[in-house]
This record gives C-alpha cells, sequence and structure tokens, in this order.
C-alpha cells in the first residue's frame, strides 16, 4: 500500500457518482473544495445501479468503473473509494490511477482498506455482507441497553435527580417571576 493524504472531513466532500457526474466533481474542486470520488457499489444510488450487490464483475462492468474513475481523476478527485468491485478491478486501479483507491471488498491490492464501522462491531439494520469482516458483535449489548433504558424510562426511574440539570435556587425565581408575566398558557 502507497501512503495516502487525505484532506480533513470538515474541508473535503465525497462524491459518488460516474463519467456523467464527473463535471459536478470538477465544479466543486474548482470552488477549492477537496473531492474523493466513491465509485463501484453506490448505497445511494441502489435504484440506477439495480440494487446493492457487487458491481464491475464482468469485463464490460469493470471497462465502465475504470472509465467512471478516470474521469473524476479528470476532473480533480484527490482519491476514491472504491466498493464492492472484485480484487482484479482494484488492483488495476490502485497501480494506474495516480490517486490513492481505498476499497470496501477489493482486497489487499489497493491503497488502503475501508469499513463500515457498524460492520466491523457486528451491528447494522441490514445483513452484513459475507465479504466484510465483523469483529465483535455488539448488537446484543446495544439491545440490552436500550430495552433497560425504555424500561426505566416507563417505569418513572430514569431520569435521575444527578442526571438532570437545575438553575440555582436564585435563577429559579427569577425565572419564576420573568415568567408571572407571561400568564399561563395550559392548566397545571
Amino acid at each position: 500500500m502507497r501512503a495516502a493524504w487525505f484532506p480533513r472531513r470538515r474541508r473535503r466532500r465525497e462524491v459518488r457518482g460516474n463519467r456523467h457526474t464527473a463535471e459536478y466533481v470538477a465544479e466543486i474542486v474548482r470552488a477549492g473544495i477537496p473531492v474523493m470520488g466513491h465509485i463501484g457499489m453506490q448505497a445511494s444510488r441502489r435504484a440506477e445501479q439495480s440494487g446493492f450487490g457487487i458491481k464491475g464483475r464482468t469485463s464490460t462492468e469493470a471497462m465502465k468503473i475504470v472509465d467512471d474513475a478516470r474521469a473524476f481523476v479528470e476532473a480533480g478527485a484527490f482519491g476514491f473509494i472504491l466498493e464492492q468491485v472484485p480484487t482484479q478491478l482494484a488492483a488495476f486501479l490502485s497501480k494506474t490511477l495516480p490517486v490513492p483507491v481505498l476499497t470496501l471488498g477489493g482486497g489487499l491490492a489497493s491503497d488502503g482498506i475501508y469499513h463500515i464501522s457498524g460492520d466491523v462491531v457486528g451491528y447494522s439494520a441490514f445483513p452484513i455482507p459475507k465479504n466484510r469482516g465483523s469483529f465483535v458483535n455488539v448488537g446484543p449489548v446495544i439491545e440490552d441497553g436500550l430495552r433497560r433504558y425504555r424500561d426505566d424510562c416507563l417505569a418513572g426511574a430514569y431520569p435521575l435527580a444527578e442526571n438532570t440539570i437545575q438553575m440555582t435556587p436564585e435563577e429559579e425565581e427569577r425565572f419564576r417571576h420573568a415568567t408571572q408575566a407571561l400568564g399561563q398558557l395550559r392548566a397545571a
């Protein structure tokens, strides 16, 4: 893997797309905002892409992704997230593009690995794809915590006094005085 520089998160944008959206990448870059491209499987474009799943399995599909990636580079993208593509395609793009390529599901031949944090800890609203590793399953712990929180709220046991914020007695008195002028908006 080659070393990669990535602008600070708040100063860059990720743009998902293809050759047809590269003109927007160019405009964003021209405005001085660094752009990281996202190609391959794109959850936000699942209807256009015929659903979730691996992209670039055939030579024709892979060549379209190569074309899309090159268009993004020409438009000024400083790097890519390449999601759900075969290792061979990820390796080719990592070797031939002048920018860093991070992959999710594309093997070790790229410049870096990208992963979804929910998948890493085994907690997602969706089934975790087999090509994404989970290193622990926090789902039961999170579900237990949420269940206990709900039960304590319904029982009136939460929040406790130490979990609430209070005004000083002096400020509370000033507040009551100030609100008397407003009158009562609803019956007590």
